[in-house]
């Protein structure tokens, strides 16, 4: 996965720089008074630095194709020069102007340099060396606004001041006269190119943005051949009355365009217009009349901010995910800063050795022979110390090595300092491992809160307006049956769903809260469903929203281990408040009593964080802290978890240790497998997740492990077979088969669980 995302980076980057070749190589075409072509150094001067060689390469082949290496060899000298200096000059750090600024005076010097020293081996006139050096100027200005228009298409999030809007205007008029010496078949390209940009310009913004490119278009012209002013000149008027009529659709803006284009024509007669000016103003019309309307909206047509009342969790969101960041910020740092204490406190066996040889072998006679001439020995003594210490915890003096009892004069003072300073190290290394523990905990915890945010920040992120009508329909409707709320919120959604939260000090009965569901009916005129409730002890949520496209048929059937009468699998089934079926399974370690107990915490746990509107990333690693710290015994448990968005039939599976789960959809099955490992085994947790399309009809079987003693093809062959049947039979025949199948002598608890999609 990483190295694809290098390749596309690098793809990216290339393409980018080919383009950037590309319009060097145009620009360096464009000439004022015929003779006069700096464009393609400025724009190499002002081009990010990584770019640079392809500036360089695309203006240095266009000089040499649009005039020859002899004419143009100050310029593709002066190219030379400006790409030395950018290499060598660092413009990180600072402002916009700043860095245009010196990137101007970068072209300027860099052609500068090279004039001067043609005009010094071939001397010109007065009149040639002004309008050389006024050529220097226009160089070192032109690099400063094509500088301004990169800054400003590198941050497009701001808005848009005068110098860059002119910048932009600049460019596009020198990018105009590049290609007004260039024709094909007769036909010049700036023209028809042009005719198209007055188009999208009249389309975009109207007849402004016509007129602004048809002036543009004009200024070219007429600085490469100002016996074109007259007929370029024309599309003006053109221009403004064809966005006169863009109103009135694409077709009326084309027709009106091309009909003042031809009464233009008309009017100033063939010697200012000719045939093959409207031939090209037709040419350019097709092509932009021709050019699907879906493209154009998405390039060049604003995106339009719907006219709704914001609410207060704009605010809201931006400031639950500055919290996230900084405790993700929190986390990091003290996981840097342990690993740096980690690392100096290491505890290394071997200081068991270097304490006891201070306090027993500093005064002994034998030191310098043990520890100098037979260095070698003795540390081939002490690895053999370490894995005795290390299987048997202690050290005698007829189990020591073979060096210490032949060569130590105070063996027993010796090793009993060694089996002290062990014990000390043992101390020490459990000590340092509860930290480690307590660490890694608290780094859990604030990744688990940061991950809540994060999710609490993304849901009021979706909330679009507030329906005002709707909280005193839902406030009327509960008051009639006595119940006074403590909040309402009714809001829509990104989707224009609408979703209604109310706030109670107590749950209402169902019969009262189904009544209210057909009232918001029939005053809000949109079809809701019944509601999702959640209780807390000291408050209840009911939530309404939109009737979902698709509805769930759910059955769940279990056999527990030998008949026993717990089952140590558990499993659950809601909708949430935001048209969301959920289908969680686990399966606890073992059978009986305590393995129901963990499946059933895991199920609980898991139920209330997606209840509560957490996502998988946030509910998983909760359920694994949860683990981790209910007891010191091992425990541990599988979480399976399908979630179905009943708007859309998108499924969403996670799965941590879990068993494979069965997808029935157009006649196949697909299976959904796992290889993560389960609940509260590490610190850390990794879950498997899958996304799939679902439609009517399609089944989901999800099992436990005791369904699949005896393999998982029997499954879907089965399913192939029950395909037709509810999923109350699909799973209570599953069932009954996997028992049956379970011919090794072993018994373990088997759970089914089959969702249909239906209408």
């Amino acid at each position: 996965m990483k190295s694809s995302s290098i390749i596309k980076t690098r793809s990216l980057d290339l393409l980018q720089g080919c383009a950037v070749g590309f319009l060097s190589a145009l620009l360096s075409n464009a000439r004022v008074l015929g003779s006069f072509s700096p464009f393609g150094i400025s724009f190499a001067a002002a081009i990010p630095k990584e770019y640079s060689l392809f500036a360089l390469a695309g203006s240095a082949c266009g000089y040499v194709i649009f005039g020859g290496i002899t004419d143009n060899s100050s310029y593709i000298a002066a190219l030379l020069l400006v790409t030395i200096f950018k290499f060598f000059i660092h413009l990180k750090g600072h402002t916009a102007e700043t860095d245009s600024v010196i990137q101007g005076v970068i072209a300027s010097v860099s052609l500068l340099t090279t004039t001067v020293i043609s005009i010094v081996l071939h001397p010109v006139s007065t009149i040639t060396i002004l309008l050389k050096g006024s050529e220097v100027l226009l160089c070192g200005s032109m690099a400063f606004m094509v500088s301004m228009v990169v800054h400003s298409l590198s941050s497009p999030s701001h808005e848009y001041r005068f110098v860059e809007k002119a910048s932009f205007a600049i460019l596009c008029t020198i990018t105009f006269l590049s290609l007004a010496p260039l024709e094909l078949w007769n036909f010049r390209i700036a023209r028809i190119i042009g005719i198209i940009c007055i188009c999208i310009g009249m389309y975009w913004i109207g007849y402004a943005g016509g007129v602004l490119v048809a002036i543009l278009f004009t200024i070219a012209m007429t600085l490469y051949d100002t016996n074109l002013a007259v007929s370029s000149g024309c599309l003006i008027v053109a221009a403004f009355i064809g966005g006169v009529f863009r109103p009135l659709g694409k077709i009326a803006q084309v027709t009106m365009f091309i009909a003042s284009a031809t009464f233009s024509a008309v009017v100033l007669g063939v010697e200012q217009v000719t045939t093959l000016d409207m031939v090209e103003v037709l040419l350019g019309s097709a092509v932009f009349f021709f050019f699907p309307d879906n493209i154009l909206d998405r390039l060049f047509t604003k995106e339009k901010i719907p006219k709704v009342h914001r609410t207060h969790t704009d605010g809201m969101t931006s400031k639950l995910e500055f919290v996230a960041d900084s405790l993700t910020d929190l986390q990091h740092s003290i996981e840097k800063v342990s690993n740096h204490m980690e690392a100096a406190a290491e505890n290394d066996i071997f200081h068991i050795y270097t304490k006891t040889s201070e306090r027993v072998c500093k005064n002994c006679g034998l030191n310098t022979f043990c520890w100098g001439a037979a260095y070698g020995d003795m540390t081939h003594a002490l690895n053999n110390l370490t894995k005795l210490l290390r299987t048997k915890g202690k050290v005698e003096k007829d189990t020591a090595p073979f060096f210490f009892q032949q060569k130590c004069c105070q063996p027993e003072e010796f090793l009993q300092e060694i089996n002290l300073n062990y014990k000390e190290f043992l101390a020490k290394e459990a000590a340092t491992r509860r930290v480690v523990e307590a660490r890694l905990m608290a780094i859990n915890q604030l990744e688990g809160i940061s991950g809540m945010l994060c999710e609490m920040s993304k849901e009021l992120s979706d909330i679009i307006a507030n329906d005002p009508k709707a909280n005193l329909v839902v406030q009327e409707a509960f008051q009639e049956i006595g119940c006074q709320p403590k909040e309402i919120h009714c809001y829509y959604d990104k989707y224009d769903r609408l979703y209604c939260d109310i706030y109670l000090a107590q749950r209402p009965d169902d019969f009262h809260l189904e009544q209210i569901s057909e009232q918001l009916t029939e005053h809000l005129n949109r079809e809701m469903e019944l509601p999702s409730v959640v209780s807390s002890d000291l408050s209840t949520k009911v939530s309404y929203f939109e009737r979902a496209n698709f509805r769930v048929d759910f059955h769940a059937s279990q056999i527990s281990n030998n008949n026993n009468r717990y089952c140590g699998d558990s499993f659950e089934y809601f909708m949430d408040s935001k048209g969301f079926a959920h289908i969680i399974l686990s399966d606890g370690m073992g059978s009986g009593a305590r393995a129901a107990v963990d499946s059933t915490m895991t199920c609980s746990i898991a139920r209330k964080l997606l209840q509560t509107g957490f996502g998988f990333d946030a509910t998983f690693q909760l359920v694994n802290l949860a683990f981790l710290v209910k007891s010191r015994e091992e425990s541990l448990a599988t979480l399976d978890v399908c979630t179905i968005d009943l708007y859309t039939g998108m499924a969403e599976f996670a799965k941590s240790g879990a068993a494979s789960s069965f997808v029935m959809r157009n006649g196949k099955v697909v299976r959904i497998e796992c290889s993560s490992l389960p609940i509260g085994i590490l610190q850390g947790i990794q879950y498997d997740k899958e996304e799939m399309k679902l439609n009517r009809g399609d089944l989901v079987v999800m099992v436990s492990d005791g369904a699949l003693a005896s393999g998982e093809d029997w499954i879907s062959s089965e399913l192939e077979l029950y395909s037709q049947l509810s999923s109350k039979e699909i799973s209570q025949k599953l069932c009954a088969e996997a028992q049956r199948r379970r011919i090794d002598g072993h018994s373990d608890d088997i759970t089914v669980v089959a969702i249909r999609l239906k209408k």
